[in-house]
């Protein structure tokens, strides 16, 4: 019986250490946060810890103007952008008092879309007109534009996302164009759907979801991979002129609504009739115009 219980208690040790806060097993449970700008003048970008409620209050908020766009890499550090083409990266732990560490431009355009990091660090930066410029790490006040990818067609790039095969996915007005790496061959592009806007876009698992903000808006929701013949599968309508959209780690998305300065959070299955499982809203409406939202560390 003895040796049954030290037996018993050396495996709930070396189980213990196996699982402890360092191991892969607890990756999923790391913190994550939800960033949200303010395209006004004063403007802020707030930071809030998940899971968010009706009652969130900012744990940071950073001075910043005219946000329209932010990304978080890997390591936390966040990357924002206006919309006169600045681009700024704030250093990772984020408080009130931080300045951002890098100020450079988005190349020539003169405004900022969807901005997004991939994982070995590299920014790409929509530009509201015909092109997403790509910028390659370290960043700081003298980057400059590394690759330029455009195509004949695309007159208003706004979102920008990678699929899970490292594929570019453009979304300009009414069309999604896709660029496979390194992005130098002509885009495919989906078929023109009448009278849409699209702003942000984001994916989980195997769909694509873009925020139009025609009307009172939606989020289109697409198949991947995306090909010649695709379409909408569905719209998400219990929105407000949605500008943005975000996943978190558990698969619910943050939607950023322009019409009512809100953040609503949808749980998966998502389909035309979901429902917001929350509601928060973030500011006055009159003085905090979402344009971009973001969740990373």
């Amino acid at each position: 019986m003895k040796f049954t219980i030290r037996l018993f208690a050396v495996i709930f040790i070396v189980c213990l250490s196996a699982c402890g806060s360092g191991s892969s097993y607890n990756e999923p449970l790391q913190q994550q946060h939800l960033y949200v700008g303010n395209d006004n003048s004063p403007g802020q970008i707030l930071q809030y810890t998940l899971p968010i409620t009706s009652a969130s209050i900012p744990t940071v908020t950073i001075a910043s103007n005219n946000v329209t766009c932010l990304a978080v890499d890997d390591a936390g550090n966040l990357a924002a952008g206006d919309y006169a083409g600045h681009l700024w990266i704030f250093d990772a732990p984020l408080t009130s008092a931080s300045t951002a560490s890098a100020t450079f431009n988005n190349g020539s355009a003169t405004g900022n879309g969807q901005i997004l990091f991939n994982s070995a660090g590299d920014l790409f930066a929509s530009t509201e007109d015909t092109s997403v410029n790509l910028f390659t790490p370290p960043l700081s006040s003298a980057s400059t534009v590394s690759q330029t990818i455009t195509a004949a067609g695309i007159t208003d790039a706004i979102g920008a996302v990678l699929d899970a095969s490292g594929n570019l996915i453009v979304g300009s007005d009414a069309n999604l164009y896709v660029f496979a790496p390194p992005f130098t061959a002509a885009p495919t592009v989906t078929p023109t759907v009448t009278g849409a806007s699209y702003r942000k876009i984001a994916i989980s698992n195997s769909q694509l979801f873009a925020a139009r903000v025609d009307g009172a808006g939606g989020i289109d929701v697409y198949n991947l991979p995306l090909t010649s013949a695709s379409e909408p599968l569905f719209t998400m309508t219990n929105v407000n002129i949605p500008e943005a959209v975000a996943f978190d780690s558990g698969g619910n998305l943050y939607v950023g609504n322009v019409g009512d300065a809100t953040i609503r959070v949808f749980s998966p299955p998502f389909a035309a009739t979901s429902t917001p499982s929350v509601t928060l809203t973030v500011g006055d409406p009159a003085n905090f115009a979402i344009f971009g939202i973001a969740i990373g560390k």
